[in-house]
C-alpha cells in the first residue's frame, strides 16, 4: 500500500510503485502550476503593496518590470524555463524599480520642502 497525501482533491503519491506515468506527469503539472499560481499571487500582492503613487515611481515601475522580464527571460531560457523566468523577474524588476522612484520622488519632496523653507523659489 503506497504511503499518499491528499491535496486539495488531487492524490499526490509519495510511492511511485503502482500509478501509471500519465498519472504521475498529470501530477506533476499540477503541483507545478499551484507553485506558478501561488508564486504569481505573491509577486502580485507585494507589489500593490508597496506601490508609490508619484510620477518617477510609475515610471521606474514600468523601466524596471521591462527590464527585469528580458532579463529574467535570458536567464530563464538557459534552464529551458524562459517564460517563467521573464515573469519572475518582471515582478521583481518592477518592484525595484517602484522603491527607486519612489525613493526619488521622496528625495525631491524633501529638497524642494528644505528650498521652499529657506526662501529660494524655482522659475
Amino acid at each position: 500500500m503506497p504511503m499518499s497525501h491528499t491535496f486539495r482533491g488531487v492524490f499526490v503519491v509519495f510511492s511511485f510503485g503502482e500509478y501509471t506515468p500519465s498519472q504521475m506527469r498529470l501530477a506533476r503539472i499540477y503541483l507545478s502550476a499551484m507553485k506558478t499560481l501561488i508564486l504569481s499571487s505573491l509577486l502580485v500582492s507585494a507589489s500593490l503593496v508597496s506601490c508609490s503613487n508619484s510620477p518617477r515611481a510609475r515610471t521606474g515601475t514600468v523601466i524596471g518590470a521591462l527590464g527585469g522580464a528580458g532579463v529574467g527571460g535570458i536567464i530563464g531560457s538557459q534552464s529551458g524555463r524562459g517564460l517563467e523566468g521573464a515573469a519572475i523577474g518582471a515582478g521583481l524588476g518592477a518592484l525595484g524599480g517602484n522603491l527607486i522612484g519612489g525613493a526619488n520622488d521622496d528625495r525631491n519632496y524633501r529638497d524642494d520642502r528644505r528650498d521652499y523653507r529657506d526662501g529660494y523659489r524655482r522659475y
